[in-house]
């Protein structure tokens, strides 16, 4: 649910809001010997909303499909169904080396067209053209003073970030009102402890994924060995003049980062 499950996550709630409830199931597809501990690699998570709505989040590891059965998108209602054929192409060119500006960048191919199925029959629908760059410059209008520029609304963004800082799905019914009742300062002070470690993972290709982390395990214990051991002998010692080696490591995270 650190990897792919977290942007489903986002979409169900850019899409239909918060829900009432959830309900969530954690598994591991792959054959294990007795007692042996494997990541977990499947889930599946049922977001339950007013009037009977519910929204079911599938993902597993061992589920390749090809682009021609693919069907990630299923919507069913009381008059009919909708039914969206392969993913968002944009990734694929991007990695074939397409500009973010070309006009058919962000244009889906015909025969990933959904359909819509009615009592009438079915007709093909054009899939809306994606433009990630349009994000960045949402995000850009919003830092300059347009309250109307962010990609998305300030009581979904509190709702994100409190999702993100409780663990994510499991802990949405909480987090996603933590914002709203505390702040959404308190909530991203809240929301950096998990992060160091979620953050991480999230951006750390899969196959590097453990070193990455065990990495970052080792940093945190001898950062917490220096603060407890060493900050205290070189306050004694240094006096205010200990705090120039915090101000040169604050220059170097700014050049690097």
């Amino acid at each position: 649910m650190f990897d792919l499950g977290s942007h489903l996550r986002d979409q169900c709630l850019h899409l239909f809001g918060k829900p009432l409830s959830l309900r969530v199931s954690i598994d591991n597809q792959r054959f294990q010997e007795e007692n042996e501990k494997l990541a977990d690699n499947s889930f599946m998570v049922m977001f339950k909303y007013a009037g009977g709505f519910k929204v079911f989040l599938h993902c597993s590891l061992l589920a390749p499909q090809g682009p021609a059965v693919a069907r990630p998108y299923t919507l069913y209602g009381t008059e009919g169904s909708v039914i969206k054929n392969g993913g968002d192409p944009q990734c694929q060119r991007a990695l074939q080396g397409m500009p973010a500006n070309d006009p058919n960048h962000g244009k889906d191919d015909e025969s990933n067209w959904g359909y819509l199925n009615t009592a009438q029959g079915s007709e093909r629908i054009e899939t809306e053209k994606g433009l990630y760059h349009g994000y960045f410059e949402s995000v850009a209008r919003g830092i300059h003073g347009d309250s109307q520029g962010t990609p998305y609304p300030t009581e979904e963004e509190g709702a994100e970030l409190g999702a993100i800082s409780l663990g994510g799905l499991l802990a949405l019914p909480i987090a996603a009102y933590l914002p709203d009742k505390m702040g959404r300062k308190k909530a991203a002070m809240i929301a950096m402890t998990p992060l160091a470690v979620a953050y991480p993972l999230e951006v750390l290709p899969y196959h590097i994924r453990d070193n990455g982390h065990s990495i970052d395990n080792v940093a945190t214990f001898v950062a917490l060995f220096f603060n407890d051991y060493v900050n205290p002998i070189g306050m004694a010692s240094l006096v205010w003049k200990f705090y120039i080696i915090y101000y040169v490591e604050l220059v170097i995270q700014f050049l690097i980062i």
